[in-house]
């Protein structure tokens, strides 16, 4: 299990558990290195016995972690367990610490990698909790303990006493800066991926309202296109009856086609807005359904080898309209008899869709405006600045991404990547 997928208090369980592991190795090294290099008649089957049931316990918590991960990573759960091992981890040095002389055994140090952990992983109340359960024991291993059978000269002897207290601090200070940066790094990683789920959240709930808001919109104009394609129907065979009526007949007709046309648009907004499963797709399918209902007259389709059966997952109906909005925008900005260039290609994994006009450009400035709500480089009245952040909301839920290049030597290129279909991949929504 990763831990970028665990809660923060899990996190904290699963390096606190590999601490211990180091504690344990770091005790059983030093007991045997006082008992059989130093000569020292420390009671070492205590000590070692006791290294033992802290390595026992962490063995436990180390299987239940493995195989029971829903129960251990809940956070609650999670959290009560990092309470009670700091505070049983402070009881067992203090039973260490008074088999081997008390606060005379340099390795008292440790009680402040305790509470510096204690200090990431405890909330407040708890942090000072075990604050005052370790004055508590230094207190007792002040009065109560059993001194260390050194020899006189051992005793007596600054440079023993230095060297002890050097190889605890060399000892203490490398677990207390290494661990406690990895888990505020890996606490940070925690933060930054809920951030990123934060805002996915937040683009599909914009999504859902763009949905009902066009689902509502092509409800309420509906009825009045439908309307006055009857009253232009009645005028057209009126017009054809009537002699004097035949000079209006083509604006008649013009205002029909608008009409229908109106109303296709209100469709296919209206089948947007419904659950569409995903479906796998050509990149052949996906160009022709895209420029269907466009001035074709006016689009050069190109592709690049073995793109054209590339295959794809996506929702068809989003994805064509979004690219359509992107080929649309770019035969606006194009003059009128200047063509747009749709060239497919692919690059490692990724089947890419360039748009190309001859338009006069994006300004650098708005570049990086550009796929904002309501932001536009239209001019009023010509757009609301909605289709872009529609079109890159819809890419990305996909896996892809979109972005704006200036073309050479004049215009704006646009790419779209969206990556191949691979049959262990998991449905995305």
């Amino acid at each position: 299990m990763e831990k970028t997928n665990l809660s923060r208090a899990a996190i904290n369980l699963s390096w606190l558990i590999t601490l211990r592991w180091a504690a344990v190795t770091g005790q059983l090294v030093t007991i045997s290195t006082v008992y059989f290099g130093l000569g020292i008649e420390i009671p070492v089957t205590v000590l070692m016995g006791t290294s033992i049931a802290i390595g026992a316990t962490n063995a436990l918590f180390a299987l239940c972690f493995h195989y029971f991960p829903r129960e251990l990573t809940n956070p609650q759960t999670s959290a009560q367990l990092c309470k009670v091992i700091t505070f049983g981890d402070v009881a067992f040095l203090t039973l260490l610490l008074y088999w081997s002389g008390g606060l005379t055994n340099p390795f008292h140090v440790f009680y402040f990698v305790n509470l510096a952990l204690a200090a990431v992983l405890l909330p407040i109340f708890w942090g000072w909790g075990l604050v005052v359960f370790s004055l508590a024991c230094a207190l007792f291993l002040s009065y109560f303990y059993i001194d260390l059978p050194l020899s006189p000269t051992q005793r007596n002897s600054p440079l023993f006493t230095q060297t002890g207290t050097l190889f605890a601090f060399l000892s203490c200070s490398p677990v207390i800066v290494y661990f406690i940066t990895r888990i505020t790094r890996q606490l940070r990683n925690k933060e930054l991926e809920l951030k990123r789920i934060a805002l996915r959240q937040a683009e599909s709930e914009k999504w859902e309202a763009l949905g009902t808001l066009s689902a509502g919109v092509a409800h309420e104009l509906a009825n009045p296109l439908a309307t006055i394609a009857v009253v232009t129907n009645e005028l057209e065979i009126q017009a054809k009856k009537t002699p004097e009526e035949v000079s209006h007949l083509l604006d008649i007709q013009l205002i029909r086609q608008e009409v229908d046309k109106c109303r296709t648009i209100l469709e296919r907004m209206t089948r947007s807005t419904d659950v569409n499963p995903l479906e796998l797709i050509t990149a052949e399918k996906i160009v022709l359904e895209t420029i269907a209902d466009l001035d074709q007259s006016r689009l050069i389709s190109t592709y690049q080898p073995h793109s054209k059966n590339q295959v794809i997952q996506a929702n068809r109906i989003h994805l064509t309209q979004a690219l359509r909005c992107l080929v649309q925008n770019a035969l606006e900005a194009s003059p009128a008899t200047s063509p747009v260039e749709l060239e497919i290609s692919q690059e490692n994994e990724y089947l890419l869709f360039y748009i190309s006009d001859l338009g006069k450009g994006i300004p650098e400035q708005a570049l990086a405006k550009i796929g904002n709500p309501f932001f536009t480089t239209k001019d009023p009245g010509q757009g609301m600045g909605l289709g872009v952040y529609i079109a890159r909301t819809v890419i990305r839920r996909l896996g892809g991404d979109l972005y704006f290049t200036p073309n050479t030597p004049h215009g704006t290129r646009v790419c779209v990547s969206l990556p191949f279909y691979q049959k262990n991949q998991k449905n995305r929504s």
